[in-house]
């Protein structure tokens, strides 16, 4: 069985659901493992991994928007309000959705639905730069 264990670097535009499966499909590929299973870890605790449709853009939006109306922002709505006002309501968003996926991977490639895509799902307005570690066992 071969591991390989790498780190991709995103820095997303701002709020919302982010695409990371072609950077994931490549170093899927680059890694020698035809059939296994992948990881993909998000180190932080204001952003999340989603697979999600990819077909209708709609989907997308209305995903994010269900989250604002859920999990607001505004002065004075939780007592942690030292870093930003975005900031726990980033946390509550995190904890309610995941910080790692895990995806079969046949002939080098994720097997996704025809309408699946892997997000970075960023919570945070200010868009800090991300990692989000991969993981991939299996075999040649």
């Amino acid at each position: 069985m071969l591991q390989s264990f790498g780190r991709l670097v995103k820095t997303a535009s701002g709020q919302g659901l982010h695409p990371i499966t072609d950077d994931v499909r490549a170093w899927v590929a680059s890694q020698g493992v035809s059939n296994g299973l992948l990881t993909i870890w998000c180190r932080h605790t204001s952003a999340s991994l989603l697979v999600q449709a990819n077909a209708d853009p709609e989907v997308l939006a209305d995903l994010e928007a269900f989250f604002l109306r859920l999990v607001p922002e505004g002065r004075g709505l939780y007592r942690h309000e030292d870093e930003a006002l975005d900031n726990m309501p980033a946390h509550i968003r995190a904890a309610l959705t995941q910080t790692s996926v895990s995806i079969p991977v046949q002939n080098a490639a994720p097997m996704l639905g025809e309408f699946q895509e892997i997000y970075l799902f960023e919570h945070r307005r200010g868009a800090p730069e991300r990692s989000l570690d991969l993981h991939l066992m299996g075999g040649p």
